[in-house]
């Protein structure tokens, strides 16, 4: 991907998806609002997917699904057609190098820039990077179970793409080399390691671990109030769910007579 391929703003027939404001979309339509202007004081950058001490991604899933499932011995999952796919994921600190060097540098006026490293890898190889830092087991599902439990949007127009970045043009401009960078395995597996007490305490996405538990036929109640393992089990059994909400509501009702 250089910076003149086509953006999904230009290219997806989605009438649905357009009508959003899903990030993709939202930015492209920003970088027009800035390309109309007379003046071209501005410089665009576009990050490939960034990852630091408190941003782990694993597909369409944060660190709050991902580290946290990891670190309690429960299965990650991912569709088979996701982790054959190329992505290109680049450590912070690297896009903060890049970012800082064109901050009013003139040369980067009326431009755009890929913020990313060269180096690009399957899901399925990230997944081993999760594993031999955290562990990770990995449960493959289908797409359709995927889907279900992601923003769909997001599946299918970014982490279903080949997102092989090309950033010549950056380094170009800035002085920059790909050595400059941190590979992915010392990058991600170096900030998994030096970040893993604070990633231990991380507190779960409740409604996305409840229903992958239910693609995975397990129970993993979490900490904290009643409440808190209540929405979990009406996430995880939506029969439950229905009853504990029917039994709410008359209770409520019951309450209001007696008043």
């Amino acid at each position: 991907i250089v910076e003149t391929s086509p953006r999904l703003l230009d290219t997806i027939d989605d009438p649905e998806y357009l009508k959003t404001d899903e990030y993709a979309l939202c930015k492209a339509r920003c970088e027009d609002i800035l390309r109309a202007f007379d003046s071209t004081n501005w410089t665009i950058v576009r990050p490939s997917i960034i990852y630091s001490n408190r941003c782990f991604k694993f597909g369409c899933l944060e660190a709050n699904t991902v580290c946290y499932r990891a670190l309690h011995n429960l299965p990650v999952v991912m569709p088979s057609e996701m982790l054959n796919k190329q992505t290109t994921l680049t450590w912070g600190g690297d896009a903060a190098k890049m970012i800082a060097r064109l901050v009013l540098n003139k040369k980067a006026y009326g431009e755009s820039f890929n913020i990313a490293t060269a180096e690009h890898h399957t899901w399925r190889e990230v997944a081993e990077i999760y594993s031999n830092h955290l562990g990770m087991r990995l449960m493959e599902i289908s797409l359709t179970d995927y889907c279900h439990i992601c923003n769909e949007k997001q599946v299918m127009y970014d982490r279903m793409f080949m997102r092989i970045m090309d950033n010549s043009k950056i380094l170009n401009i800035t002085g920059l080399s790909q050595a400059d960078f941190k590979t992915l395995d010392k990058g991600l597996g170096g900030e998994m390691d030096a970040n893993r007490n604070e990633l231990s305490k991380i507190q779960m996405n409740i409604k996305q671990n409840a229903c992958i538990d239910a693609l995975c036929g397990i129970v993993s109640l979490p900490h904290g109030s009643v409440g808190t393992k209540i929405y979990y089990l009406k996430v995880r059994f939506p029969f439950l769910g229905f009853l504990i909400s029917s039994a709410i509501r008359s209770i409520n009702a019951i309450r209001s007579l007696i008043k």
